[in-house]
């Protein structure tokens, strides 16, 4: 007698978990925590470094649509290939950074990398492997 086959499915959630995880953790939940220790050394105010954040969440807003009309037609794996890519770039990019308008343009680039790699695209592989128990593997 078999065993039952484990759902492929069910291994794509698991990885999507961690690499969820990973990408909200550095990209979104990070600059909280340095926010402090960066102004300190920059010399720039809590006002102007938020602002730069804000910047990015309006970039990611904004950059929803268009990245939603491409998982419609080609599906997540492009997006978020090149997303995690561009993430590791600006991160990278991000501890360089050496003037506020500098800070300003890889935050902006960092909205654009949240809206290929953040929930909405997760969201699209969840969808597209399940029809049973869909929910379950989205909650």
């Amino acid at each position: 007698m078999q065993s039952p086959r484990l759902y492929y499915g069910w291994v794509m959630v698991a990885a999507l978990s961690l690499t969820e995880i990973t990408s909200w953790g550095v990209l979104y939940y990070a600059f909280s925590v340095f926010l402090t220790p960066i102004g300190a050394e920059m010399g720039w105010s809590i006002a102007e470094m938020t602002g730069a954040y804000s910047l990015a969440l309006l970039v990611s807003g904004v950059a929803a649509i268009p990245a939603g009309r491409w998982l419609d037609r080609h599906g997540p794996r492009g997006l978020m290939t090149a997303g995690s890519i561009a993430a590791t770039v600006l991160v990278v990019a991000w501890s360089r950074v050496e003037s506020l308008l500098g800070f300003y343009l890889v935050w902006a680039g960092i909205g654009l990398v949240m809206a290929a790699v953040l929930y909405e695209p997760a969201f699209v592989v969840v969808a597209t492997w399940f029809r049973r128990y869909r929910a379950r593997a989205l909650t």
